[in-house]
C-alpha cells in the first residue's frame, strides 16, 4: 500500500497553478475490498439507516452531485479491482432550516484513525469567532456610530477543494440501492464530509480569505464595483423579532442603564472573521463606506476561490451562496441573526434565536419528567450538547455541567440513570431558559475588559481570606476578607493524619474563590466589570476556568453556587494561578486567627501600606451558608444569594436597569476599570518578591483567554518581524571539521563528532547540547549499537566489538516533539569520518576511558580529567569558522549558520538524495507526535541506506543572497 493519501490540490476548475501539503496514511493492511467484504460491509454495515430512509433522497443529492463534478458514480463490478478500494458507508444528517447535509463513516476502514496529521489543524480557528465578533463589537468607538453586521456564506462549503485522482478510492462509498439492483459506488472529487482532514484544508482556504479581507479593509482601499453587491446589499433582511429592550425580571440585580465604557479602538471599526464556510463582517461608518467594504468582501472570495467564466459549466456557482444573498443575510444591519444568536449591536445585546431555543433547548427539557429515572445515552448526549451550544451568550451557565456529564458513569448499555443531583442541575437549565425570552444577555457580561478589581485568594485549615484592590473615583480601594471554618469542616480534612477525609484543601481554595465574589459585589456595583483574581491552587483555577469538574463532590457544588452567583450579580470572572510564596497577603487574611479584626487591619497597614488604608469586609451569612453546605455536599439554596436587593426600576433603552440603594459606605463612589497599560507584564517566574499593590499584582497576572485570530503561516503578514532562518550546512563544511578534528584535542574530537550526530539525526541543539531553554541531551542510556541484530552492550563491550557495529539507533525521551520511547536508527555512510556509527563510537570509546556511567551525557569530553560538556555555543563557534574559510564558495557567511543549521542541513542533503518530505518530516520529527504511532524509525528496512544517501547529497552551492527555505524550529 502506499503512504500517500488524497492531496489537496487546486479551487474547482482553477487556472492558477497551486502547491500544497501532501497529507499521508500510515502503513496499515491491504484494504482493497473483495466480494467477501462488499457482503459484510453491505449486510452488516453498508450505508447507515438515515441513508437508506432516505434513499430518494440520496439519489437527488448525487445527481446534483455528478452533474457539478463533485462525485463520481460507477458499478461496483467495474471497480471491484481497484487497489486500496474502501466501500466507507454513507450517512444523512438532518439540517435545521435546511437540506440534509451527507456524510461519509470514514472510521469503518479505519481511514481517519490512519491519517497523519499533516493538515494545518492550526487553521482551524472558528471556535472562538462568536466570541471575537463581541468583543470587536464591545470595544469599538460609539462616536463613528453603530456597528453594521453582514455575513456571506460560501456556496457548497467543503466542495471548492479537489482531491488528487491517485488515492480516491480509499475515500469512495456504498451508495443504497433498491432490491435487486446493483450495488453502485462513489468516488468523491473534492473533500468529503466526514474526513479528518476535510475541516482544517477547507479552513486553510476560508482562513486566508479572512485574513485578506481584514488587511483589505484596514487599508481603507477604494474597491471597484461588484457584480453581486447590490443583491448583497439591497436585499430585504430577515430577523427574528427581539424585543429591544427587556422586561423586568426575578433577578433584582438587572442590567444597568450605562456602565463604564472606555473604548479600544481609536478608527472605526472594519473587521471580518470566518465560521467554517460563514463569514461574519462588522463595520462602523455610513453606506458608501458599507458598501466598499462588501465590496471587498466579494472581491477576495474572488480572488481565494475564483468567480464564474463564461466557458463554466452551467451548474457551477458564484463563491458567495447567491441562496443566501436574496434572503437578506448580507445585507447591513444592526440587528443580525448570527451562528444561531441575535446579535443587537445598539443595545449591545446577544438573544438566542427564539426558533432555535423553542426547538432545541425547550423541546428537549420538556422531554426529560421530573421523575424521570432513565435516559437513553443518544438523547443525554443531545441534551448537554445543545445546553453546550448555548451557554456561550449565557454568563454562569458553564458551572452547570459537572453533575450532568458524571451521569455518563452510570451508563448501561444504552441508558443511564437519572438522580437527583442530575434532576437540581436539570431544573436549574429551566431556571434559565425561562428568563431567557426576556432576559437578553448584555456583551458587556460576556466579554472580559480592562479589570476593575485586582486580587488574591487563599485557604487554609482554620479558614479562608483574601485581598482585593477596587478602582473608584474616589481612589484604589483596598479591602481584605476572611471566614473561619468549623470545627465539622475541619474534621473531614483530608491530610495524612485523615486519609479517608472527603474534603480536599482544593475544595476550600474553590470555596474561597467564590465567597471572594460575594464579598466584592455586595459591596461594590461590580454588575458588567472584570474580577480578575489569583489563587496558588492549581485545581481550583482550573475548575473556575472550565467551569466543570470531572467527579462529583464538593467541587461541583460549588461551581453551581459560583454558576447562579455570576448570573445574578453579573460581573466577568478571570482567574489566574499566582505561585504561594507571592501570595503572602493573601494567606496571612487566612490563617493569623490568632489575630482580631482590628489587630489584622494594623498588621496589613504596617507590612503593606497603600495610599489609603486597609478595609476589613465580612461575609454575609447567607453566603457562608451557602459555601459551608457545599463543601459538605449538601443542597445549595442558592435562592438565598439573591435575596439581597430591592425591586428593578423601569426599563431603558438599554434593558432593564436597577438602581443600587443597599447600605454600603463603599457605594458612593463609582467603580472604574484600571490602567495597567504603563504596567510591563513580566513572566511570572521573573516574579521574586510578593506583590503587595495593584500594580505589582497587575504584573503577575497572566492575560486572558486569548480570543483575537492569529496570523498563520498561510496569511498575510503585516506586523510579524521575518522569521529568524539559518542556512543548511554542506557535507563539505563537515568533512573540513572532521579532517581537521583527527589530531586536535578532545574538545575538538567531541565538538566535530557531536556536528556529525546532530547533521544525520536531524537533531536540535537541545536534543545533543546543553543550551539555556532546551536542555535534555542524550545519554549513555539512550543509546544502542548492534552488529546486525545483535544489540553491543556499551560499558562492557571491547572496542574492537564497538567498532564493529553496524548502525546506532537514539531513543528519545523527554526531547521536543520526541514521542517517549521512540528509536530512530542509522546505518552506516561508508565514510570511515562522516558515519552516525563512527562518530558515536569514538565518542563511547572516550567516554569509557573515564569511568562512564549510563547516565553520562553523551555530548560530554574530558580535558585535564575534568569533566566538559559541549554546548550549543561550541557547536555554532566551530561551523562558522568553517563558513569563514568556505562560505564564499557556497554563497553564504559565517552569520548565516548555528548549531541549528545541521538540523536543516540534514533535510536538505536528505532532500537532494530524493528522499520524500514526509520522510523527512518523520526522521526530524516535525508534527511527529502521531506519526510515530504507526511507523517506527529503528526498523532496518526503513532507515536503511540513508546515511550514505544523505553523504551523497549533502553538497550542493546556494544561489547568491537566496536563504534556504528548509523547515526550521
Amino acid at each position: 500500500m502506499s503512504h500517500s493519501q488524497p492531496t489537496i490540490t487546486t479551487p474547482i476548475a482553477s487556472n492558477r497553478p497551486q502547491t500544497t501539503p501532501n497529507p499521508t496514511i500510515a502503513p496499515s493492511s491491504p484494504t482493497t475490498t473483495g466480494p467477501q467484504e462488499l457482503r459484510i460491509a453491505g449486510d452488516e454495515l453498508g450505508p447507515h439507516t438515515s441513508a437508506k430512509l432516505n434513499n430518494g433522497f440520496i439519489r437527488e443529492e448525487f445527481i446534483d452531485f455528478i452533474s457539478k463534478g463533485f462525485w463520481t458514480v460507477l458499478p461496483y463490478s467495474i471497480v471491484k479491482n481497484l487497489p486500496n478500494l474502501r466501500l466507507n458507508p454513507l450517512g444523512s444528517v438532518p439540517q435545521h432550516d435546511r437540506r440534509d447535509r451527507l456524510i461519509v463513516d470514514l472510521s469503518f476502514y479505519f481511514t481517519n484513525q490512519e491519517c497523519l496529521p499533516v493538515a494545518p489543524s492550526e487553521s482551524m480557528q472558528f471556535g472562538r469567532t462568536l466570541q471575537r465578533i463581541l468583543q470587536r463589537i464591545l470595544l469599538s468607538d460609539p462616536s463613528f456610530g453603530p456597528v453594521y453586521l453582514s455575513k456571506i456564506d460560501i456556496a457548497n462549503g467543503f466542495y471548492w477543494i479537489q482531491l488528487s485522482a491517485r488515492h480516491i478510492p480509499k475515500l469512495a462509498v456504498l451508495l443504497p440501492q433498491a432490491p435487486g439492483e446493483e450495488p453502485m459506488v462513489a468516488f468523491p472529487m473534492v473533500l468529503p464530509m466526514g474526513w479528518v482532514n476535510s475541516p482544517p484544508y477547507f479552513s486553510a482556504a476560508t482562513e486566508t480569505a479572512a485574513d485578506l479581507m481584514n488587511r483589505r479593509l484596514q487599508r481603507n482601499q477604494k474597491e471597484p464595483p461588484h457584480r453581486l453587491e447590490n443583491i448583497a446589499i439591497h436585499a430585504k433582511p430577515t430577523v427574528a423579532h427581539v424585543p429591544t429592550s427587556a422586561t423586568p425580571t426575578p433577578v433584582t440585580l438587572a442590567v444597568p442603564a450605562t456602565t463604564p465604557h472606555h473604548p479600544h479602538y481609536k478608527r472605526p471599526m472594519k473587521y471580518a472573521d470566518i465560521y467554517v464556510d460563514n463569514f461574519i463582517a462588522a463595520v462602523q461608518g455610513d453606506e458608501p463606506t458599507r458598501r466598499n467594504a462588501m465590496r471587498t468582501l466579494l472581491h477576495v472570495l474572488d480572488s481565494v476561490f475564483r468567480p464564474l467564466s463564461p466557458s463554466d459549466h452551467p451548474h457551477q456557482q458564484e463563491p458567495a451562496s447567491l441562496k443566501k444573498l436574496k434572503k437578506g443575510d448580507g445585507n447591513w444591519s444592526t440587528l443580525k441573526t448570527v451562528l444561531g444568536w441575535v446579535i443587537d449591536t445598539v443595545a449591545q445585546t446577544i438573544t438566542l434565536v427564539p426558533q432555535r431555543r423553542q426547538e432545541g433547548l425547550d423541546a428537549i427539557l420538556a422531554a426529560i419528567s421530573l421523575t424521570q429515572r432513565r435516559i437513553s445515552v443518544e438523547l443525554w448526549h443531545k441534551f448537554l450538547g445543545e445546553l453546550r451550544s448555548m451557554v456561550i451568550g449565557i454568563p454562569g451557565a458553564r458551572g452547570l455541567f459537572s453533575t450532568l456529564q458524571h451521569a455518563f458513569k452510570t451508563e448501561s448499555k444504552k441508558r443511564l440513570r437519572l438522580t437527583k443531583n442530575e434532576h437540581h442541575f436539570i431544573n436549574d437549565f429551566r431556571t434559565l431558559a425561562a428568563t431567557l425570552p426576556h432576559r437578553p444577555t448584555r456583551i458587556t457580561e460576556l466579554v472580559p475588559r480592562k479589570p476593575s478589581v485586582v486580587g488574591t485568594t487563599d485557604a487554609a485549615v482554620a479558614g479562608m481570606g483574601g485581598i482585593a484592590f477596587i478602582n473608584t473615583t474616589d481612589g484604589v480601594e483596598a479591602i481584605v476578607w476572611r471566614a473561619p471554618f468549623d470545627a465539622d469542616i475541619r474534621k473531614r480534612l483530608v491530610s495524612f493524619q485523615n486519609p479517608t477525609g472527603d474534603i480536599t484543601n482544593s475544595d476550600l481554595e474553590l470555596a474561597a474563590t467564590v465567597t471572594h465574589h460575594d464579598v466584592l459585589t455586595t459591596n461594590f456595583d461590580l454588575r458588567e466589570h472584570t474580577i480578575q483574581s489569583s489563587h496558588d491552587n492549581t485545581p481550583a483555577e482550573a475548575w473556575q476556568h472550565k467551569g466543570s469538574t470531572t467527579t462529583l463532590g464538593p467541587a461541583a457544588s460549588l461551581l453551581r453556587v459560583q454558576s447562579h452567583h455570576q448570573r445574578h450579580f453579573r460581573y466577568v470572572p478571570l482567574h489566574n494561578f499566582l505561585p504561594g510564596f507571592l501570595n503572602r497577603m493573601s494567606d496571612d487574611a487566612s490563617r493569623l486567627w490568632h489575630l482580631t479584626d482590628s489587630e489584622l487591619l494594623a498588621h496589613f497597614n504596617s507590612t503593606y501600606p497603600q495610599i489609603k488604608s486597609w478595609q476589613m469586609l465580612h461575609v454575609r451569612p447567607a453566603m457562608l451558608s451557602t459555601v459551608i453546605s457545599g463543601l459538605v455536599d449538601k443542597p445549595c439554596n442558592v435562592a438565598s444569594l439573591k435575596d439581597f436587593n430591592n425591586a428593578p426600576t423601569p426599563n431603558g433603552i438599554f434593558g432593564s436597569n436597577t438602581a443600587r440603594t443597599f447600605a454600603s459606605t463603599h457605594c458612593s463612589h463609582t467603580v472604574i476599570p484600571f490602567h495597567f497599560s504603563k504596567i510591563l507584564r513580566r513572566n511570572i517566574d521573573d516574579v521574586k518578591a510578593p506583590p503587595v499593590t495593584p500594580y505589582e499584582l497587575a504584573q503577575c497576572q497572566a492575560r486572558s483567554v486569548r480570543w483575537a485570530r492569529r496570523w498563520p503561516a498561510w496569511g498575510p503578514r503585516t506586523a510579524d518581524p521575518p522569521p529568524n532562518r539559518v542556512k543548511p550546512i554542506p557535507i563539505s563544511l563537515i568533512r573540513r571539521i572532521a579532517n581537521l578534528s583527527a589530531d586536535g584535542s578532545a574538545k575538538h574530537k567531541a565538538v566535530a563528532d557531536m556536528i556529525i550526530v546532530a547533521f544525520f539525526f536531524l537533531l536540535r541543539p537541545g536534543e545533543y547540547t546543553g543550551t539555556e531553554n532546551d536542555d535534555t541531551p542524550f545519554r549513555f542510556q539512550d543509546i544502542q549499537l548492534c552488529i546486525g541484530q545483535i544489540v553491543i552492550p556499551l560499558l562492557t563491550s571491547t572496542d574492537a566489538q564497538l567498532w564493529a557495529a553496524t548502525s546506532v539507533s537514539l531513543t528519545f525521551t523527554t526531547q521536543k516533539n520526541g514521542v517517549r520511547g521512540e528509536v530512530v536508527n542509522h546505518g552506516l555512510s561508508g565514510h570511515n569520518l562522516l558515519c552516525p556509527v563512527r562518530a558515536v563510537v569514538r565518542q563511547i570509546i572516550h567516554l569509557r576511558s573515564h569511568q562512564a556511567t549510563p547516565g553520562t551525557i553523551l555530548a560530554t569530553y574530558f580535558h585535564n580529567n575534568r569533566t566538559c560538556k559541549v554546548q550549543a555555543k561550541d557547536i555554532t563557534a566551530v561551523l562558522r569558522e568553517s563558513a569563514r574559510v568556505l562560505g564564499p564558495q557556497y554563497n553564504f557567511s559565517e552569520q548565516d549558520v548555528s548549531a541549528r543549521s545541521l538540523r536543516a542541513g540534514g533535510a536538505m542533503a536528505l532532500f537532494n538524495s530524493h528522499v520524500d518530505s514526509d520522510t523527512i518530516c518523520l526522521i526530524g520529527r516535525w508534527q511527529s507526535d502521531a506519526m510515530l504511532r504507526y511507523l517506527h524509525l529503528q526498523a532496518q528496512p526503513v532507515m536503511q541506506g540513508f546515511a550514505s544517501r544523505m553523504l551523497r547529497g549533502g553538497d550542493y552551492v546556494f544561489v547568491p543572497n537566496e536563504v534556504a527555505l528548509a523547515p526550521m524550529h
